[in-house]
């Protein structure tokens, strides 16, 4: 049985056994769209590349209104899809020989293929959560990795509509499949760390079971979420920078600036005073950033003359203080880096490593 229909939704089941059906991989290798990842390496340039069997993905291509369902041939069977994600993960993701960005696109264009056969085949169950829990991974450590890249290269806030996507649907999926979800605790307090002070996520984790809201990295997102909705900067850097799960500190990155923006400003009436000074080592340990970070932010809110770039103290007066009007761009933390060094991503993001508890 190829095709299915329920109510009115015609599923397909998948009986694709390779990582891109051959009709695909054809016509890609025939209209020369294949990826410098898929190909075969040849010495001779001159001739069409070819593609490897073993390392062409299947690509995302958008529904066109008018053409007829998809054949059950050109749908991975779900082992299949499980396949893939493992082999992007393992395979390219943690390839160091090419620009990072490079890396992203062609992994986030082959998991939205993926995440289009699931759909299709109206995936469901634990194959759909292992399948959701690892692509949500994936967009939360390409969110941090490239925080600082280029807007032109790279658009977190894309990656964010993609990740809270997934997010929601995996959360879904946790609500009405039967049984223990042993990750189910690490994924929630993901929600709640990736959406701060939403009414939504907020009231979402408020409402959870005892059982999951109870849990160490649910109750210590919460306790985040209240900080950062009270404006307790010191609490909030206290508290992130000391989660056990490198992930959760990924997620929550996003809004390392923006509390630190609002420190200042705070601090900018607290301690306005034309005579006293406010110690920078002391703004580095209360805010977990570098010297030369906060220097650049209180220059960029005209606490600081740009022209000072050897200061260890900062004079805080009400009337400087203004925020800035261009968006500060978040910058890597160096102990999120240190312990992203120690470990193997690929096994990071199919949840098998040390990190993954």
């Amino acid at each position: 049985m190829e095709t299915e229909r329920t109510g009115e939704i015609r599923v397909v089941q998948g009986r694709c056994e390779t990582m891109c059906p051959v009709a695909e991989m054809r016509l890609r290798e025939r209209e020369g769209l294949l990826h410098p990842f898929e190909i075969i390496a040849s010495e001779d340039q001159t001739r069409r590349p070819k593609a490897d069997p073993h390392k062409i993905v299947k690509s995302y291509s958008r529904p066109a209104a008018g053409r007829s369902g998809p054949s059950p041939a050109d749908i991975r069977h779900p082992s299949v899809l499980l396949k893939t994600v493992k082999y992007l993960f393992k395979k390219i993701v943690p390839q160091t020989d090419v620009d990072w960005v490079q890396v992203y696109d062609f992994v986030f264009d082959r998991l939205r293929a993926v995440r289009q056969d699931a759909v299709i085949q109206g995936l469901d169950g634990t194959v759909a959560i292992t399948l959701f829990e690892h692509i949500v991974c994936f967009h939360v450590y390409a969110g941090y990795r490239l925080c600082d890249a280029a807007p032109e290269v790279f658009d977190p806030i894309i990656n964010h509509q993609h990740l809270l996507e997934c997010l929601k649907r995996l959360l879904r999926l946790y609500s009405c499949t039967p049984g223990q979800h042993n990750n189910r605790h690490r994924f929630e307090s993901l929600y709640l760390l990736h959406n701060l002070g939403s009414t939504e996520s907020l009231h979402h984790g408020l409402n959870l079971p005892q059982s999951i809201k109870k849990t160490l990295t649910v109750s210590k997102a919460l306790e985040l979420n209240w900080a950062y909705l009270n404006g307790n900067y010191v609490r909030f850097f206290r508290i992130a920078l000391g989660l056990q799960d490198v992930l959760c500190q990924c997620a929550i990155h996003r809004y390392f600036q923006q509390v630190r923006l609002h420190a200042l400003q705070v601090m900018s009436v607290a301690y306005s005073s034309k005579n006293c000074c406010y110690p920078l080592h002391s703004l580095e340990h209360q805010l977990c950033a570098e010297r030369a970070a906060i220097i650049k932010l209180a220059q960029l809110c005209g606490i600081l003359d740009t022209s000072m770039h050897c200061v260890h103290n900062i004079q805080f007066q009400r009337d400087k203080f203004t925020l800035p009007t261009t968006s500060v761009s978040n910058c890597h933390q160096t102990q999120i880096d240190n312990k992203l060094e120690k470990l193997d991503i690929g096994d990071l993001l199919l949840g098998q490593g040390d990190e993954a508890t």
